[in-house]
């Protein structure tokens, strides 16, 4: 439920509490619990668009059909946040990473594209290329913290092994 009167975006989350059993060698070790809560609300609003609100901030993204399948390129394509998201989420634990240690990572970008398959029409591969501020040096440990951070992120870890994701790093070039 999102209320928005003109003060700050007030939202209910509903969280549902799901139990998943852990068995080692056919004996119940111990209950995982997790929470599902209401992250967005997706609206169709026609000519192949959609918006999408995100209930805690009420920030909105728009999203359109791609270009190749009938879309004008007006606006990210799913596939083009799906590919976003990832470089999204490497970048943020990278983040959380370079807050613990120290290490300057303002000015980071990341260029992402994505390749279609066809029949079923899907993404086949995500190629994400990371640039390092030129700036900066890294040292050995630091690129490697930041590596191994980027390649540990949930929404990687979440996608179908088929998917290919391919990750470069560029530091100080």
């Amino acid at each position: 439920m999102l209320i928005n009167s003109g003060a700050p975006v007030i939202v209910h989350f509903v969280e549902y509490l799901i139990l998943s059993p852990i068995f080692r060698c056919g004996v119940l070790l111990f209950y995982t619990f997790a929470a599902k809560m209401e992250v967005s609300i997706v609206t169709y609003i026609g000519d192949l668009q959609s918006r999408s609100v995100h209930l805690k901030s009420g920030e909105i993204i728009l999203t359109e059909a791609p270009v190749d399948n009938e879309g004008k390129g007006m606006a990210f394509s799913p596939t083009d946040l799906m590919a976003t998201s990832l470089a999204q989420c490497m970048m943020t634990i990278m983040g959380i990473i370079s807050k613990r240690h120290s290490i300057q990572l303002e000015g980071t970008c990341a260029h992402v594209a994505k390749i279609m398959g066809t029949e079923p029409r899907r993404v086949v591969e995500i190629i994400i290329d990371f640039r390092f501020t030129d700036t900066i040096v890294y040292s050995n440990k630091e690129q490697t913290l930041l590596k191994q951070a980027a390649l540990s992120c949930p929404v990687s870890k979440s996608l179908h092994p088929d998917l290919k994701q391919t990750v470069n790093f560029y530091f100080n070039s």
